[in-house]
């Protein structure tokens, strides 16, 4: 039997990044690239908590892949608009650079990262997730 992960999983998931990157907040100057990865994981793990009670077929719930969860997203274009799916792509493909070309992402990267895709992606997502969970109870 596989294991599915309810939404308080993925949100513990989200909460363990988050301590994870405020842990090593000091370090990030010389290591921006796991700033990235983490922040990166953490949405990712937000935006699953989402899917897992979105009102779409249950196969689509839980992503098994970054395309699957993109392809989702996109089909979810009534709720989720075309400037949020530009900043996960964004944010995808800068997380893709910090874990295979590694010296891309740099210090002044991340940080406008974190200012700019990141808190918009961060917003929208728990805002999703409470609407989607009124409707939900």
């Amino acid at each position: 039997m596989k294991f599915i992960p309810s939404q308080e999983d993925h949100y513990n998931a989200a909460i363990s990044n988050l301590n994870f990157y405020k842990l090593n907040k000091n370090n990030l100057n010389k290591y921006p690239d796991w700033g990235i990865v983490i922040l990166f994981y953490e949405l990712i793990h937000l935006i699953e908590r989402v899917l897992a009670i979105s009102p779409i077929k249950k196969e689509y719930q839980h992503s098994r892949n970054h395309k699957q969860r993109y392809r989702t997203m996109q089909n979810m274009r009534t709720k989720i608009p075309k400037e949020i799916l530009t900043k996960y792509r964004i944010m995808s493909n800068l997380s893709r650079n910090a874990r295979y070309d590694y010296g891309k992402i740099t210090l002044e990267i991340l940080q406008n990262f974190e200012k700019e895709e990141y808190n918009d992606l961060k917003y929208f997502f728990q805002n999703l997730f409470r609407e989607f969970r009124k409707y939900k109870r």
